[in-house]
């Protein structure tokens, strides 16, 4: 007996209706392993010592405004100004050592501390900046209690992850009076989108804004909040250094114009030529030292009048 067309019909609805589901289900789990490792990185493991760059340094050991305690070297200023360095996600404070060096041949003291859930610091998953920043308002308080650091000539510079928590950090904070951003994402959105994309070849969506939900649902904070691009505004009068590579596949250089396009006046915009996301210290080591060392002289040394 053959079969009817609404056999055939049913069939497929059939069909279609399991491929949806599959698919359906692919998207969620990927999306939700995503966020899994977003939120919670691998550790690098600690590899050196400012001791070993020749640099003498005290260990410190400080509490985060949740009550986290993270760990941190400080190296003291011979100028009266600091820098706080913010490392980017999954590394450490080992990572930002070769900023330390040469802010240290110019006088400056600085931070280098682990962010939560890296390093030797407490806490179990990153916030992209959302929480990040508490830890960078911790270190400013540190600062503030240092002999050796005028409270009117603290700095910081951070690269990706610690760039944007600068930014989320600078326009909470006023002590902050100087902020140079190496590789800044716009929104967490944004860069979820761009890193799914750059490391996967899949479309960003629907799998960023399930990642950003299962991740908001992981950490239990407002995540997709992380918007440095809205932060950047309210930082002017104080004054702004973007660095960013037209190569960079992870952070498109696209974000750090439009970082740029949303600060206030005074800023500046070092837009690298066939740089990828990677440290402009690595690739340019002079040229990188006359504008940063240039820029923090500028905005925290030379008292204008």
């Amino acid at each position: 007996m053959r079969k009817g067309w609404r056999y055939w019909l049913n069939l497929l609805c059939a069909f279609v209706v399991a491929s949806l589901i599959g698919a359906a289900v692919v998207v969620i789990d990927l999306s939700y392993r995503n966020a899994c490792s977003l939120v919670r990185p691998r550790h690098r493991p600690m590899t050196s010592t400012p001791a070993e760059r020749g640099l003498s340094f005290e260990p410190v050991t400080f509490t985060s405004g949740d009550g986290l305690r993270l760990a941190g070297w400080y190296i003291p200023s011979y100028n009266g100004a600091a820098i706080i360095l913010c490392h980017g996600l999954g590394d450490n404070r080992v990572g930002t050592l070769p900023q330390a060096v040469l802010l240290a041949e110019h006088g400056y003291g600085s931070f280098l501390f682990d962010f939560r859930a890296h390093g030797e610091s407490e806490g179990e998953m990153v916030t992209y900046g959302y929480a990040e920043s508490d830890d960078v308002l911790a270190a400013v308080d540190y600062l503030l209690s240092r002999p050796d650091v005028d409270p009117e000539r603290i700095g910081i510079l951070g690269g990706s992850l610690g760039a944007a928590t600068a930014l989320r950090a600078a326009a909470r904070s006023t002590h902050l009076k100087a902020v140079v951003t190496e590789g800044a994402f716009i929104s967490l959105e944004d860069e979820v989108a761009s890193s799914f994309k750059a490391f996967s070849g899949l479309p960003a969506f629907p799998f960023a804004p399930l990642t950003v939900a299962f991740a908001q649902w992981q950490t239990g904070l407002r995540i997709s909040e992380v918007r440095p691009v809205d932060d950047i505004p309210s930082i002017a009068p104080r004054p702004v250094l973007i660095i960013h590579g037209t190569d960079d596949d992870l952070i498109p250089a696209e974000q750090g114009l439009r970082l740029y396009e949303a600060a206030g006046e005074p800023k500046e915009l070092w837009m690298i030529g066939g740089m990828g996301h990677e440290s402009a210290l690595e690739l340019l080591p002079d040229e990188y030292e006359k504008r940063v060392i240039g820029f923090f002289d500028k905005a925290l040394l030379i008292d204008e009048g």
